[in-house]
């Protein structure tokens, strides 16, 4: 998600820093699209 990558440029945080993520129930079709587009 376009979203998550800005997030992390302008954090400077890379994904391998994040051991854990945690999803929420209640936006399970916002997870799926997270969940299907490889973020490396």
């Amino acid at each position: 998600m376009r979203a998550i990558q800005k997030l992390l440029a302008k954090t400077r945080v890379k994904l391998a820093d994040i051991d854990l993520s945690e999803l929420n129930e209640a936006f399970a079709a916002q997870s799926l699209g997270v969940l299907a587009e490889p973020l490396i």
